[in-house]
């Protein structure tokens, strides 16, 4: 599982977020703006558009996204969990990934 927690500080972090793309072969658990007032706003999905718009984002809001990748497991391996490796943070945008 996936669990991002972006707080949208600037401008460019407005037009970065305004729309979220769907990761490849995976399954969406919530995908929400939380408002500086605690607020929360849930976007709607448009049938045949590969990343749903978030409306209504300002400056100090929060984009919430918790998702599932499905992977197969790797050649010759039976079931079982290998996980990729993750990062609390990048170089271009700080973010909370676990």
């Amino acid at each position: 599982m996936i669990h991002e927690l972006v707080l949208v500080n600037t401008k460019e972090g407005i037009e970065q977020w305004a729309e979220v793309s769907v990761p490849n072969n995976s399954e969406f658990l919530e995908l929400r703006t939380i408002k500086s007032d605690g607020t929360i706003i849930e976007p709607e999905a448009v049938m045949g558009k590969s990343s749903i718009s978030m409306t209504d984002i300002a400056e100090g809001d929060y984009i919430e996204k918790k998702y599932i990748i499905g992977t197969p497991p790797p050649f010759g391996r039976r079931a079982a969990h290998l996980g990729n490796r993750f990062s609390f943070q990048t170089l271009k945008f700080p973010m909370v990934i676990s």
